[in-house]
């Protein structure tokens, strides 16, 4: 106070003990009332005119320091709780209740759909049929869209020297079983041909170009492939739970599974879905017609087909092994 009176400032409430409030002064308002005069006091204090009288701002100096702390805590791992009803209590009152019950239920009958139809063949690859919804009826022919995509992809691989790199792909996928030739008398029936172009990572170690197809490519007011297929439940949710088990041994070991989508046979009746179109003579402009015969990097039940073909291969597994999480494994 004796600052006070020595800077010639009154403050506009000398009052010792505390009394109501009146009025509460908006931000909007508050700027009007400033005049521009400030003075920093000497005990941390700030001092402001406004129009009608003085003000201090700042720390009170009646209040003790105090030198505790305090810390958030969030918790992730909720082991025995189903994650996604946790989930929907952020969109109580939101999201409309009949239209969260069926996407669970589209979920579920995915799920079921799966264990109803997979099949292991005779040299131990897993075969799944590709999850449909009832619009796949409405899928076009788009061989003339897949052919302008292919010209378009083809001019761009010779200008960067790539077209020769891309071409192995396909060899290797064809020796290997990955696609097939299709004949031009097995073209009988309603099919998809996925446009592709090459994702480049100078980096890798292992392929440095590889094809990505376009699942969700469009005609008009048709639906895509992607469109067609349903997303399927998430099947990795408990990550924390994965993470903790690094703390259990003294080793921490990861892997990455070699072309995991493409270790997955596709059923043969869905096969003709999953057709590409390549040169036989490029030069000629001579194509060839591919299918795929394993899960396409592109689809949108690729990352469900895939978890749910690990988790059932982990459920027919000895209980040692239940613990393991793929697609990356970690023990």
């Amino acid at each position: 106070m004796n600052e006070l009176r020595e800077k010639g400032i009154n403050l506009s409430d000398m009052g010792k003990e505390p009394s109501d409030i009146d009025v509460l002064i908006g931000a909007d308002v508050a700027g009007e009332l400033y005049t521009g005069r400030i003075v920093r006091l000497e005990s941390g204090l700030t001092a402001m005119e406004t129009r009608l009288g003085w003000t201090l701002m700042g720390r009170s100096l009646d209040i003790p320091s105090s030198g505790s702390s305090a810390m958030p805590v969030t918790a992730m791992f909720v082991q025995d709780a189903d994650v996604q009803s946790l989930w929907q209590l952020d969109v109580v009152g939101i999201e409309d209740p009949g239209m969260v019950k069926t996407k669970r239920e589209m979920e579920e009958a995915t799920r079921a759909h799966f264990l109803q139809t997979v099949t292991v063949s005779d040299d131990g690859r897993y075969l799944v049929h590709l999850p449909w919804r009832e619009v796949r009826d409405r899928l076009p022919d788009n061989f003339e869209s897949a052919r302008r995509r292919l010209i378009s992809v083809t001019k761009k691989l010779r200008e960067n020297d790539l077209f020769s790199s891309y071409n192995e792909v396909f060899d290797e996928w064809k020796r290997e079983g990955i696609i097939e030739e299709v004949r031009a008398l097995s073209s009988r029936g309603q099919c998809r041909y996925l446009a592709h172009r090459p994702v480049v990572k100078e980096n890798s170690q292992t392929t440095k170009i590889r094809p990505v197809f376009d699942a969700s490519a469009k005609q008009g007011n048709n639906p895509s492939l992607n469109d067609c297929l349903e997303t399927g439940p998430n099947l990795m949710q408990l990550l924390p739970n994965v993470m903790l088990q690094f703390r259990m041994r003294k080793i921490g070991v990861v892997a990455d599974i070699r072309k995991a989508f493409l270790q997955i046979g596709v059923n043969p009746e869905d096969r003709d879905f999953l057709r590409f179109l390549w040169w036989e003579d490029v030069d000629a402009q001579k194509l060839k017609i591919y299918r795929h015969n394993r899960v396409v990097f592109g689809a949108l039940c690729s990352p469900f087909l895939l978890a749910a073909v690990i988790e059932h291969l982990l459920d027919r597994a000895p209980e040692r092994f239940r613990d393991t999480y793929c697609a990356k494994v970690a023990n």
